[in-house]
């Protein structure tokens, strides 16, 4: 990530950022109920947020936070985190406000192709992802309730 750069990593719509919107369409359980309050009290939902920093986590999916720690003295294969993801989450990125370039790559390894250090830091991650066996939940559509 570049400097002035977050992502939030949430379940909970509370949390999400003030530009996102859960659709009608979105929502389950409880989240359900407050919809149709606001639909009842004459809200009309716009489309669907969609926008490459904006990933719609399922259920049973993982995500590999890859890279090299700033300082460490550990040896360092390159997964910052693996988050295993037992319910459907929102993952927003903010403050990619340069270009639409630096919008359209969030997420993405920097540089035009894979290259001798992205390589093995990709095999890591997808080494780690593995070795957490099964996923022990798997969601066939998102909704957040």
């Amino acid at each position: 990530m570049r400097d002035g750069e977050h992502v939030l990593v949430s379940n909970r719509p509370v949390d999400f950022p003030s530009w996102f919107t859960l659709h009608p369409t979105e929502v389950s359980d409880a989240e359900a109920y407050r919809m149709k309050a606001k639909l009842d009290a004459g809200w009309t939902p716009e489309d669907v947020v969609d926008s490459p920093n904006v990933w719609r986590v399922c259920g049973g999916d993982r995500i590999a936070w890859l890279g090299r720690c700033a300082a460490s003295d550990r040896d360092d294969t390159g997964e910052l985190a693996i988050l295993d993801c037992g319910r459907n989450l929102l993952v927003a990125a903010e403050g990619l406000t340069d270009s639409l370039e630096q919008l359209m790559s969030f997420g993405d390894l920097p540089g035009e192709e894979f290259d001798a250090v992205q390589k093995p830091l990709i095999r890591s991650g997808i080494a780690a992802a593995i070795a957490l066996g099964g996923a022990r939940t798997y969601s066939t559509d998102w909704t957040i309730g």
